[in-house]
């Protein structure tokens, strides 16, 4: 009977050290899913789309800030769209409030790294009606969303552009 029982407690030992092995394989997303698109109208230009799939649709929490989610998207065409959102407990809509770079905001660089470089931003406080995120889905490395954004240029010119059909999906 002793017997059986020390077998019992050896076997629960060895199963409780196995199951607290450093050696599990650590949690790696599908990002090839992952997508970001909008329609972008820029002044009085044509409108054009803004779509790109795949990982380099990065969509993240903040890791200092679990809460606060990060989309970073660059299409082919040297185009950069990021949204930052703050507070994120779950679905619903939350406003782009950022003034000066603080609080949820939307931004849009035309012509990454060229001469003619633009940025875009929500945080211009004279913007009265910046627009917002809509979280439709939030689960553990899961989210997805939809947006629209109005923004000015960083050169203080005026120019305006305007962020419709915004849309993301994105495993992290």
């Amino acid at each position: 009977m002793k017997h059986k029982f020390f077998i019992t407690i050896l076997t629960v030992v060895t199963l409780i050290i196995t199951s607290c092995s450093k050696d599990k394989t650590p949690y790696i997303p599908d990002t090839s899913s992952n997508n970001v698109s909008a329609t972008i109208s820029i002044g009085n230009n044509a409108p054009f789309q803004f779509s790109i799939t795949g990982a380099a649709a990065q969509i993240y929490p903040v890791f200092a800030y679990p809460t606060t989610y990060q989309i970073d998207a660059k299409d082919a065409n040297n185009n950069r769209l990021g949204i930052v959102i703050e507070n994120v407990t779950q679905t619903g809509t939350y406003p782009f409030t950022s003034n000066n770079g603080i609080g949820n905001g939307l931004s849009f660089q035309k012509d990454e790294g060229s001469i003619s470089q633009v940025i875009y931003w929500t945080s211009d406080p004279a913007i009265t009606n910046k627009g917002s995120v809509t979280i439709t889905v939030l689960k553990d490395h899961h989210i997805e969303g939809l947006f629209t954004a109005s923004c000015k240029n960083d050169h203080n010119t005026g120019e305006a552009a305007q962020v419709s059909n915004g849309s993301f999906k994105g495993n992290f």
